[in-house]
């Protein structure tokens, strides 16, 4: 006996359908757009096949949508009161111990550097000096495998970060559904009233002052869950 797919999975195919109807385009041209195989789009139609966050990202990105649309399409497709995944079905999604630094300024970058190394911590950091290198990391990144989208735990953010403006920018990440409980932290010479409103409304309350600060900037790190022992060389990193 063949056992039915889940409804969600036969619900997402009918979205992908839907869009790709819509569009007017075929199957062959969403695949091609998409970087995926003619079939693998055959089989997420009729609801045959799994589909992982980052094929996700892929599909949305082809139809020149967020994937946060194709999430709400799918919810109102959902009757049954299934839970719609936080991470997709089969995920292979992965939270680091990543620090993502988004920062054009080389001396803020290095200053950061200086101050982590200060304090001994060996976490990673990623560096992308604009919004589209931000982007292309975070929605459409994949490790060297190819097989896994990897998301920081922390975003460490300049707010004057070109082409991207840097609210468009954290107005994405916290409306894709893969970045949106990431936590934020501005990095900024100051910040007036109306911005801080405005980032409060996105959920982003953590800030760190620039000339960047050692003990600021790890204190705010072990809030996130980074371990790591203190040292008694500490101060101030001034440009």
């Amino acid at each position: 006996m063949v056992k039915e797919p889940p409804p969600i999975i036969l619900h997402f195919g009918q979205v992908i359908r839907e869009l790709r109807r819509a569009r007017r385009m075929s199957q062959e041209e969403l695949a091609n757009l998409s970087g995926l195989h003619r079939t693998y789009i055959t089989d997420i139609e009729r609801g045959s096949r799994n589909v992982s966050l980052k094929n996700i990202s892929r599909l949305a990105q082809s139809f020149g949508i967020p994937i946060t649309e194709v999430f709400t399409r799918l919810e109102q497709l959902n009757r049954n009161g299934e839970k719609v995944f936080d991470f997709p079905l089969n995920s292979d999604t992965a939270i680091t111990d990543e620090i993502l630094l988004v920062v054009n300024d080389n001396t803020v970058i290095e200053r950061t550097q200086q101050a982590l190394q200060q304090w001994n911590i060996s976490y990673p950091i990623h560096v992308v000096r604009n919004g589209d290198e931000a982007e292309q990391f975070l929605f459409y990144h994949t490790s060297s495998t190819g097989k896994e989208v990897r998301l920081p735990k922390v975003i460490l953010f300049d707010m004057n970060i070109l082409p991207v403006n840097g609210f468009t920018l954290l107005e994405r990440i916290r409306s894709e559904i893969q970045t949106k409980d990431i936590p934020v932290v501005v990095i900024s010479a100051s910040v007036d009233e109306v911005v801080r409103k405005r980032m409060k409304s996105l959920g982003i309350i953590h800030y760190i002052d620039i000339p960047i600060i050692a003990e600021q900037l790890t204190s705010m790190l072990r809030k996130f869950g980074f371990q790591f022992e203190s040292i008694e060389t500490s101060g101030s990193l001034r440009k």
